[in-house]
């Protein structure tokens, strides 16, 4: 019988990291799927969440886990908030284990073994350390948890950055890496759109005072963007400066402004689910990538640099040494990582395969009305194709 794991060997957790009072657990359970809570604490002891679906029918055990990680300012919810289009759902119903990570300083990662998460020690960290310490952990944890030993890494945006440094830092687990499928990568933002160039050095200007400052809080934003969805992306003529806020921050087709790929109320869903602070130098290390236009270990001045990398310059981050297949998917009109800066990896990664999504933006490789179509079948004719 090929679907062997059903409801009682999926809750066959017995050790205190499973989370019982979880809310996405909830969530997902009041849409009839089967869900579970982990915490995982990583090397450098920050403890992070990781949330697991699967359909109630059971998991089909003769496929690989599917690890899907969100991108920045977001969490695990990224990849469930709208279950006919959500790619944990997706993958869910086609039988996969899906466990979904939640990297340190997100909305369900916000504990330290031993900080203070409203210390600035505990927000010194940038894609960097959640690639080195946070994806090996979490990757460890969901192979040790379904007895695999390999899955396949599924991310957007910033996670796939974090994907880049993981592999390349840590390149022993390129052996429990099936494929990544990175939907808009990027390693430098080599090529940012204006007014990105030119607010580079100001923002490290001011940096050097927000740095004293542990994070920032994105909650007022959040709570205001609520709001303004709710006016301005409902219906009518309001509708319209919804769509086309849409197209000029994200992008879009501009033979067709008006016509999103994405749903404009879905806004009105995404704001009360976003991670609600940043670290200053998470933000940092990409306006450093702005800068120099290299894909670099983060910068802390000479001085320190010498200690920690014993060189002047922090070090390129070695690309090379990614031998697991990597699948880079770059949005046509995407305007947050665009494309030159996505073609910038080809020459640096052995098994390297490069695809342009016509007519898609930033976000529309997640919450587009066709995005189970258009991508997710996509990734998973692949997965099939080569398991």
């Amino acid at each position: 019988m090929r679907f062997l794991i059903f409801v009682l060997i999926f809750f066959k957790v017995t050790s205190s990291k499973l989370i019982k009072d979880d809310e996405v657990v909830k969530f997902v359970k009041g849409h009839g799927y089967l869900s579970e809570a982990h915490e995982v604490v990583t090397d450098d002891n920050y403890i992070l969440r990781i949330h697991r679906v699967a359909r109630k029918n059971g998991i089909d055990s003769s496929k690989k886990p599917v690890f899907l990680m969100h991108s920045a300012f977001s969490n695990s919810l990224y990849y469930l908030n709208t279950p006919n289009i959500s790619a944990g759902f997706f993958f869910a119903d086609e039988g996969y284990d899906v466990w979904l990570g939640n990297v340190r300083g997100s909305k369900y990662a916000t504990k330290h073994k031993y900080l203070d998460t409203e210390s600035l020690k505990y927000w010194q960290f940038s894609f960097h350390e959640m690639g080195v310490y946070d994806l090996k952990t979490m990757i460890d944890y969901t192979l040790q948890m379904t007895g695999s030993d390999s899955c396949f890494y599924i991310a957007h945006s910033q996670a796939c950055t974090q994907q880049l440094v993981f592999l390349s830092m840590l390149p022993e687990y390129n052996k429990k890496i099936i494929q990544s499928h990175l939907m808009s990568p990027i390693g430098a933002m080599a090529n940012p759109r204006f007014p990105l160039t030119n607010l580079a050095p100001l923002y490290l200007t001011i940096a050097k005072i927000l740095n004293k400052l542990p994070y920032v809080d994105f909650k007022p934003f959040n709570v205001i963007g609520g709001e303004l969805s709710y006016i301005f992306c409902s219906r009518g003529i309001v509708l319209a400066m919804c769509q086309l806020f849409n197209f000029f921050l994200l992008g879009g087709d501009p033979m067709a402004p008006l016509m999103p790929n994405t749903d404009p109320h879905i806004y009105q869903t995404i704001f009360p689910t976003l991670s609600p602070r940043t670290g200053v130098q998470q933000v940092t290390h990409y306006v450093q990538t702005i800068m120099t236009k290299e894909f670099r270990a983060f910068d802390y001045g000479e001085e320190k640099n010498l200690k920690i990398y014993g060189t002047k310059k922090p070090p390129l981050y070695p690309l090379n040494r990614i031998t697991s297949p990597i699948y880079l998917y770059a949005g046509e009109y995407d305007m947050i990582f665009r494309r030159p800066d996505t073609e910038l990896l080809l020459p640096h990664i052995k098994d390297v395969h490069y695809e342009i999504i016509p007519k898609y933006n930033h976000i529309d490789f997640i919450y587009a009305r066709d995005a189970q179509a258009k991508m997710y079948k996509k990734i998973q004719h692949i997965m099939e194709r080569g398991r």
